[in-house]
């Protein structure tokens, strides 16, 4: 699994698993990738996976905190999103691939390959 320059994800890794939230400056780090990489991740993750959203915590107001860490499953998320880039190249290639396999962001998913990782 080596790394790339571009992205600094290997194309073969498997998906980024943490039991802590993660903030995105941190993320980035740890991929060594730019912070703006890792909020592009973010956007089309945010707007385009089932789940996502929904996975951030509510502040008072009811409205979502985005400026909260991200969940261990969100975390996951951007992995594969920042694979797939480093795949398919473009934004509209990814988007395409999320929008016709949903089920490969899902929280199942992310728990049957957890339980995996954390045996």
């Amino acid at each position: 699994m080596a790394k790339t320059k571009k992205s600094g994800l290997a194309v073969d890794s498997p998906g980024f698993f943490t039991d802590l939230p993660i903030n995105k400056s941190h993320l980035a780090e740890h991929f060594g990738v730019a912070r703006s990489t890792v909020w592009q991740w973010h956007r089309l993750a945010y707007f385009r996976v089932p789940g996502f959203k929904e996975a951030y915590p509510k502040k008072a107001d009811g409205g979502i905190d985005k400026t909260a860490p991200l969940s261990p499953f969100q975390a996951w998320v951007m992995s594969l999103i920042g694979r797939l880039f480093k795949l398919y190249g473009t934004e509209e290639r990814v988007k395409m691939y999320v929008q016709n396999n949903p089920d490969d962001f899902s929280i199942y998913t992310f728990k049957s390959a957890a339980k995996n990782v954390w045996k």
